[in-house]
C-alpha cells in the first residue's frame, strides 16, 4: 500500500486540478539520468485512510497509528538507505481533500514519520489557514524527541476520546502541553 516509483518522467504542462485540470501543452522532461539510464525522480504513493464517512475516528490511536506506520514505510524507502543525506520528503495536505483528513494531524503524522526515517520534510500547506501556527509547533518541539510529539499527540487523541469535544485543535493543545 505504499510504493517507490523511481524514474517517473512529466510528459506534459496543466493546470488546474480536478474538474478544472486542463491539458497545457508537451513537456520535456531533461532532468539528471543516472548510470542506468533512469531519471532522478522517485515518487512515494501512500494510499490515506478516508474519512469522510467518520466510520474510523481519525484521531483514534488505531487510525493515528495506521497512517503514521504507512507514512514511516513510504518515508523509508528510498534508493539512498546507505547515504548520510537522505532526499527530503516533498509533501502537502495527505488525505486532507476528498477523504477528509485534518490537516493538522495528517502534517504531525507526517513528521513523526518522516523524522523517524531520517528525512528531510518540505511540507507545502497550499493556503490551508488551519495550519498557520505551524512555525509555533516547529519552535515549541525543536530540540526534543520526536517520542514527545508523539506522545503529546496521543494525548490530545486520549483527550477527544474522553469528552468528544473538538473546541480545541490538535496545535492549541500541543501548545499548552507542558
Amino acid at each position: 500500500e505504499a510504493i517507490l516509483i523511481q524514474g517517473a518522467e512529466i510528459y506534459c504542462e496543466y493546470r488546474g486540478y480536478a474538474s478544472s485540470f486542463q491539458f497545457k501543452g508537451n513537456y520535456v522532461d531533461n532532468r539528471y539520468v543516472n548510470e542506468d539510464k533512469i531519471l532522478n525522480r522517485e515518487i512515494i504513493a501512500i494510499d490515506a485512510l478516508n474519512f469522510s464517512s467518520q466510520c474510523v475516528p481519525q484521531f483514534s490511536h488505531q487510525a493515528v497509528l495506521r497512517e503514521l506506520n504507512k507514512a514511516y514505510v513510504g518515508f523509508f524507502a528510498d534508493n539512498d538507505l546507505n547515504s548520510e543525506e537522505r532526499k527530503p520528503i516533498s509533501t502537502g495536505r495527505w488525505g486532507c481533500g476528498a477523504f477528509s483528513g485534518d490537516s493538522q494531524l495528517k502534517l504531525i503524522i507526517q513528521w513523526i514519520a518522516a523524522s523517524r526515517a531520517n528525512r528531510p520534510v518540505l511540507f507545502y500547506s497550499f493556503g490551508d489557514g488551519s495550519l498557520s501556527k505551524t512555525d509555533q509547533i516547529l519552535k515549541k518541539y525543536k530540540g526534543k524527541k520526536i517520542c514527545d510529539l508523539l506522545k503529546d499527540l496521543l494525548a490530545y487523541c486520549n483527550h477527544l476520546a474522553k469528552s468528544n469535544n473538538r473546541k480545541i485543535d490538535l496545535y492549541t493543545s500541543l501548545l499548552s502541553c507542558q
